[in-house]
């Protein structure tokens, strides 16, 4: 609708209030029967006018509707990311517990490597030097049995020593391996 029959048709809403506040005063002054029949004559000559105001009480009472129903699905959407932040949270504290572990793992595992090098390389010293008392024997002319002793302990050792840092160097190398191989099929299963 245009703008003036709008304006038309709310100056005679107005105007029939008008007249139906000037009859209910006057029904004051007479008997309460003359006033119902008025108002049901008054209800009746405007029909149309009441049936446009049930209509926008129906289309807003839609609205509000929508409205409360918009509502109640923002709110069960806000809670089901609230709920999913809380897993991802959980999960993010268990992967960083996880990857502390395996570095503490790995530490220790380095650290005996680093021990059982720094054992290997006392062995190959003892070994050289009894290598070098040994031939120093052997060039004077005879070999005394405690210094032939001594070098094959040496050795023996040095060879104990490299065998206990080859398996540190195998456990260190597995240490950081496992993680990788572990985390593998969960990658795969969250791709799928």
């Amino acid at each position: 609708m245009s703008e003036a029959p709008q304006i038309a048709e709310l100056e005679r809403r107005l105007s029939s209030a008008l007249e139906r506040i000037g009859s209910a005063l006057d029904g004051l002054a007479r008997p309460e029967a003359e006033t119902a029949a008025a108002s049901v004559a008054q209800t009746a000559a405007e029909p149309n006018i009441q049936s446009e105001g049930g209509a926008q009480t129906v289309e807003a009472a839609a609205e509000i509707a929508q409205l409360r129903d918009a509502l109640d699905e923002e709110r069960l959407a806000n809670a089901q990311l609230e709920e999913r932040l809380k897993r991802l949270k959980l999960r993010s504290d268990a992967a960083q517990d996880l990857v502390q572990k395996e570095l503490e793992t790995a530490k220790g595992s380095l650290q005996k490597l680093d021990g059982e090098l720094q054992r290997l390389r006392r062995a190959n010293s003892e070994l050289r030097a009894a290598a070098v008392e040994l031939r120093a024997a052997a060039s004077e002319g005879g070999a005394d049995p405690h210094l032939v002793n001594k070098a094959m302990a040496a050795e023996l050792e040095a060879v104990r020593a490299a065998q206990a840092a080859d398996a540190a160097e195998a456990e260190a190398i597995l240490t950081a391996l496992r993680p990788l191989v572990a985390s593998k099929p969960e990658t795969e299963t969250e791709e799928a």
